[in-house]
Order: C-alpha cells, then structure tokens, then sequence
C-alpha cells in the first residue's frame, strides 16, 4: 500500500494505492463524511487482489488538508469534482475509472461522472443523494456549522465529545444502523472502526464544519441527466441519514441507472449487509472489465 499526496486548489489530497503496477480499469474510492480512506480496506474482497485501486482522503480528512485561503467560500459539487478529477489523474493520466462512492462520497462520484463524464467508466453509489443535506444526527450536526460562530463552536465541541474514546465512538455509530443487531455482530464492525478512530481523532473540527456547511448547499439535480455512464445505487430501507425519498430521486433522475435496496439496512453498510456489498462490489467492477473485452474483441473484429 503507497501513499501519495496531491496539491490541487488549496488543498492537499492525500491517496492510497493499491495494486497500481496491475492493468485494468482503475477503481477510485471515495468515503463518506468524517471517514477515512482506510475505512475501505477491512472489507476490500479479495476478488479485487489484481485490481488496480486508489482510496481518496476528502478534503478535510486527515491527512487530507484545507489550506486557510481555500476556506473563503464554500465548495460547490464543480469544485469537489474538479479537486478529485484532477488528483485522480495525476495518478492514472487519461484512463477512465470505476467510482466507488459512500454517502457524501456518493454526492463527489456522482458529481465527477455529470462534470467529467468521459473520465468516469461507471459508478457504484451507495447511501448516496443528489444533494448534500442530509436527516438525523448529521443533519443535526450540518445545522450547527450553519448557524454562525456559535453553531460551529458547539459542532467542534459535540465533534471531540463523540471522538472522546472508541467505546463511545462505537457506541454513537450504531445510531446510523437501520439493522443494529447485525450490525453490532459483524465481524467487520470492529477492524472496520479501529481503522478509522485511530484517523479521525486527528480531523480538524474548523475544517470538517467547513465541509459540513459546504455540503449543506450542495445539489446536483440539475447536472444527473449529464451522466453518460451506467451507474448502480445500492441503498438501505432504513438509512437515518439519507432518507428513501433521496434514493428514489436519484433512480428515477440518472439516465443508466440500477437501484438496488436491501432490506432493513439503515447506512452503515459495511457491517449490515457486508456479504451483499461484496458480491455488489465484485460483480460491479466484473461487469466493467467484461464490457472493455467485449468492446476491444469488436474493434479488433472490425479491423
């Protein structure tokens, strides 16, 4: 695993790689807010052992970085797409890519493939919206950057409190699960958090409200008909965070597009329905490497 830092507009984009000596379309990862790139790697399926993979820190994300002058307005869904496009092809030049987006990073896959179509080979969006505002204790936390000083004093306040420990941190993320049971029983569950607690302990609150109210205005309903690659949204019934109604608008917007709800699975995917993930992610990305074959056997046939 490599690690790779990138400057692009003010900020400072910090990338793992994996598998990148290895040919094929190259997948990009992008996770949700207050997350980690590493958050994927407990779950990576090892059907992806050959799979050239590149696992993105958001701005704001340690160890991602916001430089001060960056901060003077609020990032738009252009700019986000823009920041990532440019450090993804710093890293694989020209070659089109697979996203892999989670929640706020299902907002930034989808925004690259309307703004940067011909970059994007297809998207596999899950927990996703077209807009950044999301319900429950996010929302909760998005209303406060928004609030003036005051909001943001008590959202980096209530952000160190949650961060306090990992017994809490734990204990405050099963909020986010529609099926908690499962959740709490996952073998995923733990690597899966330890992995991101021993990053996220190190966010800059000032930043993350930055990104917070920057997300808060954020819509890209206007630019989904834009997306020309195929696009597969994998949601829960009984997310908290990102409400049906949100998937539906985006099943019913998007031009090539698949929808698939597991049942009873609220927003934390990863340990819900980990075996369904996988077998989505996997088949996905196959179906991908299998329409390139069949694409370059025509060409040759042609020739």
């Amino acid at each position: 695993m490599a690690q790779h830092s990138i400057q692009v507009d003010g900020h400072c984009l910090s990338i793992l790689t994996h598998n990148e000596e290895y040919p094929g379309i190259p997948v990009v990862f992008l996770h949700g807010i207050t997350l980690v790139a590493d958050f994927w790697l407990p779950t990576l399926p090892t059907t992806l052992a050959t799979t050239p993979c590149y696992f993105i820190n958001l701005p704001a994300h340690y160890p991602s970085q916001i430089l001060p002058e960056a901060k003077s307005l609020p990032l738009t869904c252009e700019q986000l797409a823009t920041q990532l496009h440019r450090a993804i092809q710093a890293l694989v030049n020209d070659r089109p890519v697979i996203l892999v987006g989670y929640s706020a990073g299902g907002l930034a896959a989808l925004s690259l493939a309307a703004y940067y179509p011909t970059s994007v080979s297809r998207v596999l969006c899950i927990s996703g919206s077209a807009n950044g505002q999301w319900n429950g204790v996010m929302g909760g936390l998005q209303r406060l950057c928004c609030m003036g000083y005051l909001g943001i004093w008590l959202f980096k306040l209530t952000y160190k409190l949650l961060t306090l420990n990992p017994f809490l941190y734990r204990w405050i993320s099963g909020l986010f699960a529609g099926d908690r049971s499962a959740y709490f029983d996952a073998s995923s569950l733990e690597p899966t958090l330890s992995a991101v607690y021993s990053k996220a302990i190190h966010h800059s609150p000032d930043d993350l409200a930055y990104l917070f109210h920057s997300f808060a205005s954020m819509d890209l309903s206007e630019e989904l008909s834009r997306i020309q690659s195929p696009v597969l949204i994998l949601a829960g019934d009984c997310d908290p965070v990102i409400s049906h109604h949100q998937t539906q608008h985006l099943a019913k917007t998007i031009p090539q597009v698949e929808l698939q709800v597991l049942s009873g699975m609220g927003h934390m995917f990863f340990a819900e329905r980990l075996t369904e993930y996988q077998q989505v992610l996997t088949s996905w990305i196959s179906q991908a490497n299998c329409t390139t074959y069949h694409d370059c056997r025509h060409l040759l046939d042609l020739l």
